[in-house]
């Protein structure tokens, strides 16, 4: 007889293993609509001017520089995040880079938080040539 209380009571509670073991799955009577957070780009403030090197300009060495900066969520431009990705001369790109990062943006935002950007920055340093008079090649 105690051999018979101990195994009902194992299959007692084997079944009640069983049952806590179910899983209930609940669909929400109405789904929430997700919330779609707006998106702004950063937006340029201001920029000090490009030091065009004398000594390349004179040398009418000039160009198209591109730079990819990180705009923080400050609005600045760390001066280690910026990467020339074209560039004619050393020159013109040290020049370039330290336009940019005295750069001043608004920060990108996604809803109403500030968050870093990559943002493509190019820089052109034109070469004017002297003309010796009216029609002049």
């Amino acid at each position: 007889m105690h051999t018979s209380v101990l195994l009902s009571l194992a299959l007692a509670t084997a079944g009640a293993v069983r049952l806590a073991a179910q899983i209930t799955v609940v669909t929400p009577l109405e789904s929430v609509p997700r919330r779609r957070l707006e998106y702004h780009a950063p937006r340029l403030l201001s920029c000090p001017a490009t030091q065009y090197p004398d000594s390349l300009k004179r040398r009418a060495i000039g160009g198209h520089v591109v730079l990819e900066v990180v705009v923080d969520t400050l609005g600045r431009v760390p001066r280690d995040r910026i990467v020339v990705r074209e560039t004619p001369h050393p020159g013109l790109s040290q020049a370039a880079i330290a336009m940019a990062a005295g750069c001043r943006f608004a920060p990108a935002r996604v809803g109403r938080t500030a968050v870093g950007k990559v943002v493509t920055m190019p820089v052109d340093f034109g070469v004017v040539r002297a003309t010796h008079g009216p029609g002049s090649p």
